[in-house]
């Protein structure tokens, strides 16, 4: 199977679903790779081990007669060697993969992972609402990670005859463990009694972290043992340094960067703060809810679904980052269960690894056959 979509030099929500879907599928199927060449990939043991290769492709912006040449002799080399090519988007702007693959009679796997873009160019909407007719042109395997970004990658109409892909984890890597809370801790150099607000994800507008700040300072007010970790690299990384400082915060706030096992991060924290304009999923909520950590993230602009536990809680996106903070507070004097507790609800969801890799291996097999 060949994938689009992926970033080489980043491990976020999609990288993080496809390779532990890779992982799990391995004997069925073997996922190959095409990566931008000007991104440094930092995933190539990991798609080494799994039994993958990697292609590289020029950039379509700076080279994009090269591009389509390239990708063309690519599909030509390949074909009668791979089934199907799994194109991975957050929009229907970059679907020329989509449609030389269909046009050179390869079959194609679309897997819807936005409900919005993020983009105020008109043009740019405009591109996403072509590619979106063009490709109801073609016959593909519609998938998504829920309702929302079905309806809004593919249009109602196929939206809804798209099939739903859980953004499965492996739960019992998030399993609680108070001799790796305190490990962490200490690594960090943060106290036991210190309270620490979490946050993991892209730093760029869709996760909203200057909000993040916000909240986290009014928090502060209140509880003035408290701490700040964000996880998580990209384009707004400078100016969310900036605004952290032009907030003296920086005693309170650790920027962490791109975390190599946020597993035994979550395990640190007491509370996970999302407060995204808009998410496909959302996939460090199922995450952070496997550590058994209450969550506080956005109404109406986080899929319903996600919330597996009674540990999610919402706000608007329009509420004040007092209201946010005030109910940060509240959620943190609830007594909930012992965090270990969660587990089981989440190992016997269909956001356990185990039966949704089983599950979408037959999907793919069955579609390969058709």
């Amino acid at each position: 199977m060949l994938t689009f979509g992926l970033r080489a030099d980043l491990m976020g929500g999609i990288e993080k679903f496809v390779f532990t879907m890779a992982g799990h599928m391995k004997d069925e199927c073997t996922f190959d790779y095409v990566f931008l060449e000007t991104e440094a990939s930092t995933h190539q043991d990991l798609i080494e081990s799994l039994g993958g290769e990697v292609y590289l492709i020029p950039y379509y912006v700076t080279h994009p007669f090269k591009y389509v040449y390239t990708l063309y002799q690519l599909f030509a080399q390949l074909h009668g060697k791979i089934d199907v090519v799994y194109v991975n988007l957050f929009s229907m702007v970059h679907i020329f993969p989509i449609v030389l693959a269909r046009l050179m009679g390869y079959k194609v796997m679309i897997h819807a992972h936005n409900n919005n873009i993020q983009h105020t160019s008109r043009i740019y909407h405009l591109i996403h609402q072509m590619g979106k007719r063009i490709c109801a042109q073609f016959h593909c395997l519609r998938l998504t990670n829920s309702e929302e970004s079905a309806v809004y990658m593919f249009g109602k109409k196929r939206g809804l005859e798209s099939v739903l892909i859980y953004n499965a984890i492996e739960v019992s890597d998030f399993a609680f463990s108070a001799a790796k809370r305190k490990q962490v801790r200490n690594q960090l150099g943060i106290s036991d009694k210190t309270y620490i607000v979490g946050f993991s994800g892209r730093l760029d507008l869709q996760k909203n972290p200057l909000f993040v700040i916000d909240v986290f300072e009014q928090f502060l007010l209140a509880h003035p043992d408290s701490f700040l970790l964000m996880a998580g690299d990209g384009p707004l990384r400078k100016r969310v340094k900036a605004y952290v400082k032009q907030k003296g915060l920086e005693n309170f706030v650790m920027m962490l960067g791109q975390v190599g096992n946020m597993a035994d991060l979550y395990q640190a924290m007491d509370i996970f703060l999302l407060p995204s304009l808009f998410e496909g999923l959302g996939i460090v909520l199922v995450e952070a809810q496997a550590a058994g950590l209450p969550c506080l993230t956005t109404q109406g602009k986080v899929p319903a679904f996600v919330s597996v536990t009674p540990l999610v809680y919402r706000d608007e996106l329009s509420s004040t980052a007092i209201v946010w903070a005030r109910h940060l507070s509240l959620i943190s004097q609830k007594i909930h269960q012992p965090r270990e507790a969660y587990q089981a609800m989440l190992q016997n969801s269909s956001f356990d690894i185990h039966k949704e890799a089983k599950r979408f291996a037959g999907i793919i097999k069955k579609y390969v056959q058709s």
